[in-house]
């Protein structure tokens, strides 16, 4: 799924008249469990563009661009990434750090990004999670016009009242965080989700898409 070519702060205008939003495509499946007890550890937003999860001082940095309106960043949510936090980044071995680069239908995924960010560093992941799981959800909603009282009773499962959300997605904060994402993702050529970059090495191969291959291209920069 290609990015946009550019990223302006004005789009989170867009995201008030949600039900207006044009079509997205969907994906099938069950949703997923959205549980997370193999982890518990650090996130922090201030350790440079994107979330961290892990150790700072790890020995292998695993970095994604992904957009929560992106199916293949679905699947490396669901199905990767459960088992690079549980093998790796539990024990220390590696800090992974997610960075925000919104896919259309791009208001969105910014409202995701937003909702995530406005629920704190405790709640940051757990948002993706039900993001991710509700994803054919959301699509279906906007095609529905419904899409705004979907995300807005997604934001009230992470604490955040519809107040607290509309607040959200008009905070400068917010917006200069994902920005920042996004103009790094540009400066290093990214130009589609899911972008994984392993100890400042890009990693787009089909294996690093799989839950072996991550694994194995892990213990192998663990090796050298």
């Amino acid at each position: 799924m290609l990015p946009i070519n550019r990223f302006a702060a004005a789009v989170f205008a867009v995201v008030l008249p949600l039900a207006a939003c044009s079509e997205a495509g969907g994906q099938e499946g069950a949703k997923a469990d959205t549980s997370d007890s193999t982890y518990l550890g650090t996130v922090s937003f201030n350790a440079g563009p994107g979330v961290s999860l892990g150790a700072a001082d790890a020995p292998v940095t695993l970095v994604e661009y992904a957009s929560l309106t992106c199916g293949h960043c679905k699947d490396f949510h669901e199905d990767v990434l459960p088992r690079v936090k549980a093998d790796y980044v539990a024990s220390g071995q590696v800090r992974y750090i997610f960075r925000e680069y919104p896919t259309p239908p791009v208001e969105l995924a910014i409202a995701g990004f937003a909702t995530a960010r406005c629920a704190g560093e405790d709640g940051y992941f757990d948002v993706l999670d039900d993001y991710f799981a509700t994803q054919v959800e959301i699509f279906d909603s906007a095609r529905a016009g419904t899409v705004r009282q979907t995300l807005i009773d997604l934001a009230s499962r992470h604490g955040l009242s519809e107040s607290d959300f509309e607040a959200c997605l008009n905070d400068s904060d917010v917006r200069r965080a994902i920005s920042r994402a996004v103009d790094t993702g540009q400066a290093e050529g990214v130009n589609s989700t899911p972008t994984l970059i392993l100890n400042g090495e890009r990693s787009n191969t089909p294996e690093a898409r799989t839950a072996d291959g991550m694994a194995a291209l892990i213990d192998a920069a663990l090796a050298g």
